[in-house]
């Protein structure tokens, strides 16, 4: 259900599931976008990670794209059920 992007902006975007590094050990801010789906999370992701960086070099940051739950979950039912397809079953 998460993605990390790398890109350098020109020659292509990696898109990899992990590795994933813990929470407190990355997070150092974070944007929420409201997409149509994946693939434009992906690529707004790419532009982030190939954003210039000392001398003009693409920094080609590891960006990671999780998926935010779009409709309220009100009881332990409702995310059971949630839970059962979360992973595009």
């Amino acid at each position: 259900m998460a993605r990390v992007v790398r890109s350098d902006g020109r020659s292509g975007t990696t898109v990899t599931e992990g590795p994933f590094t813990e929470f407190s050990e990355w997070l150092a801010g974070f944007q929420v976008v409201d997409v149509a789906d994946e693939a434009r999370a992906v690529e707004i992701a790419a532009r982030v990670s190939a954003v210039p960086g000392r001398g003009g070099v693409p920094c080609e940051q590891p960006v990671q794209v999780r998926r935010v739950v779009d409709g309220a979950i009100a009881d332990a039912a409702t995310m059971r059920d949630w839970l059962g397809t979360a992973d595009g079953s």
